[in-house]
């Protein structure tokens, strides 16, 4: 979305903001999967492994004394 922002907004959108189009670098692909893609999946595939295995926990597994 910044990159499509970036590439297709026009000066007025950029001058209502105070900032130009200059500022938003160009990311590499090196940059977009070692920087962005490969820690932001990791992140939600531990996150939502965890998120996931503890409501399951919770709600099925834990026990009727508990209710």
């Amino acid at each position: 979305m910044g990159i499509v922002i970036r590439d297709f907004a026009s000066p007025e959108f950029w001058d209502r903001r105070w900032f130009n189009s200059g500022k938003f670098l160009s990311p590499d692909r090196h940059e977009l999967h070692h920087d962005n893609l490969i820690p932001v999946t990791i992140g939600n595939i531990i996150g939502g492994g965890l998120l996931v295995g503890l409501t399951y926990w919770v709600i099925y597994l834990r026990g009727d004394d508990h209710h």
